[in-house]
């Protein structure tokens, strides 16, 4: 199938220049989006790469998060311009934010050994508290407030741009109050990223506004310290002495008026508070940390970017993003829009209007058959069927359009004698090479052992385990951790409960015995089986071929 003038100029274009991003699911590409009237204005799209494309989940996700930040707006939200279908995948279209995010940022500090100033701490929580209060009092259809909950922020979900901008990105597993939101949000799966959680999200009990406000917390608590602070443990007493040890080592750093330093080190512990309503909102420690910035010692925000940010990819050896080429076309489900790989065989860049390598081969199958069929019959009958087309020509010309080569006949074969059609070997069909896993996000050395992010993964099929015995009911655990180390994505089921997470999960309620884990990496997949018997924590790893846990 191909597109007609009309249609392509119809359709949204996007020429794609560098490769800004990859993870578990989807790459950010900057692009320029091509409109009538030659229109050119640069963009990022986020695409879903071609594994997660097939999960439902992951493409009701990228859409859920399109919509909820086509409806708000504030300059410390990345703005969100659009949502597309290009082929068989969701893209979103989102306005270019030039930068590095806070990861980036503590990774280069640290290589240089280097702190972020206070007063730009201070204004780099202001701006992300300012945001989360506009997420969650913008107004919906009917006007009342959206309610619209993070719950996954952290240095890497904040960018800082060259000018001292600061933006909030990534409201993929967000929580709001909107009727057509499509994915669901499991009970029973812990989402986040642990070292940020507050304690009730950490032990499920609760995932409301505060939660984001402890995730606040913790992030301007580590850019202050240079560091994490760390998973917190969740028992009051063990919570308390945590939160202690953070406030006091924030505020031996500080320097400033001595009440605003203490009343800086006292917010940061009254966000980290162990009860989400002794937590102050967003909104109160936006306020409070714009006025330390204005008293604390220290480069404000503007001054720290300029002389940071431009330096952070020089050092990190990440330049500017990978170079990639080629045009995205817009188009239907149906279409043959298809993703090609790039020049470098990373994959996910250039698309294309020509029919997919796969299809025609099947296509060329269907007709091969067809053509056995007419010719049998004739060779039955004695006679030429009319209009039936020689098999080797069919062949030759479909694996010429998928770009194949196949070997023609040096002449004319001999008439073989007519056989019982059941007895004709059928030939088997050949699967399409499939694409290399997209590369791995670059990730902070790990300063503890607290795991890495954990996001609820989209649905990965595999078989429960069947529970031995009798068929009296198994006695059910209240809760379990399971972390499946260096993967992209692992499913764990335990008898009625399924969970599927991309570092860790914590699954609860669920019947002790034998639980089925399987887990993928880089287009490949391990099964093993774990006993969950009672409450614990079991950590997994991919040893050379064997998938084990301890």
């Amino acid at each position: 199938m191909s597109l007609s003038r009309a249609d392509t100029r119809a359709r949204r274009r996007f020429e794609l220049k560098r490769r800004i991003g990859a993870g578990a699911f989807g790459e950010v590409f900057l692009a320029e989006q091509v409109g009538a009237g030659g229109f050119r204005r640069l963009v990022a799209l986020k695409v879903l790469n071609e594994s997660a494309s097939r999960i439902k989940d992951a493409a009701r996700r990228m859409r859920d998060e399109a919509r909820i930040l086509g409806r708000l707006s504030h300059r410390h939200l990345v703005d969100v311009l659009d949502l597309v279908q290009l082929g068989d995948r969701w893209a979103v279209v989102m306005a270019y934010v030039p930068g590095a995010d806070l990861e980036q940022v503590l990774l280069y500090l640290e290589q240089v050994g280097e702190r972020v100033p206070a007063p730009a701490a201070c204004e780099v929580g202001a701006a992300v508290g300012k945001a989360l209060h506009a997420a969650w009092t913008a107004p919906g259809d009917g006007g009342e407030a959206l309610q619209v909950v993070h719950r996954d922020i952290k240095p890497s979900n904040v960018r800082i741009t060259p000018d001292g901008e600061v933006k909030v990105l990534d409201f993929g597993v967000a929580t709001v109050r909107l009727e057509e939101r499509e994915a669901q949000t499991r009970r029973q799966a812990m989402i986040g990223t642990e070292r940020y959680m507050a304690p009730e999200r950490i032990l499920m009990e609760g995932d409301g506004p505060e939660g984001d406000v402890y995730a606040l917390g913790a992030t301007v608590a580590e850019l202050l310290l240079g560091e994490p602070i760390g998973r917190t443990p969740v028992r009051d007493a063990q919570h308390d002495a945590f939160v202690a040890a953070v406030v006091a080592r924030i505020r031996a750093g500080l320097a400033g008026p001595e009440a605003v330093c203490d009343e800086v080190a006292a917010l940061i512990g009254r966000t980290l508070a162990g009860p989400p309503a002794d937590r102050p909102t967003a909104l109160e420690v936006a306020g409070a940390l714009d006025r330390a910035a204005r008293a604390l010692d220290g480069d404000d925000l503007a001054a720290f970017c300029v002389a940071v940010v431009p330096k952070v990819p020089e050092v990190l050896g990440t330049g500017s993003g990978e170079p990639v080429s080629g045009t995205l076309i817009e188009g239907s489900a149906s279409s043959e829009t298809m993703f090609m790989g790039d020049a470098g065989g990373s994959g996910g860049g250039v698309a294309s209007t020509s029919p997919s390598p796969r299809r025609l081969l099947w296509v060329a199958l269907l007709l091969l058959g067809l053509a056995g069929v007419a010719w049998f019959l004739g060779a039955r009958s004695g006679a030429p069927v009319a209009g039936a087309p020689d098999p080797a020509v069919v062949a030759a010309s479909a694996a010429g359009d998928a770009g194949g080569a196949v070997d023609a006949p040096a002449e004319e074969p001999e008439a073989v004698p007519a056989v019982e059609p059941a007895r004709e070997p059928v030939p088997e069909p050949v699967a399409a090479p499939t694409r290399p896993a997209p590369t791995p996000e670059r990730t902070r050395p790990a300063r503890e052992a607290a795991p890495e992010p954990v996001r609820e993964a989209a649905p990965v099929e595999v078989a429960p385990a069947e529970a031995p015995g009798s068929a009296d009911p198994a006695p059910r655990v209240s809760r379990a951790l399971v972390v499946v180390d260096d993967v992209s994505a692992f499913t764990l089921t335990c008898g009625d409960v399924r969970m599927t997470g991309t570092a860790s999960v914590r699954i609860a309620d669920f019947p002790a015995g034998r639980c089925a884990l399987r887990a993928e990496r880089g287009g490949r997949s391990w099964s093993t089986a774990v006993t969950l018997d009672r409450p614990t924590t079991v950590r997994c790893a991919i040893e050379g071929e064997t998938l084990s846990c301890r």
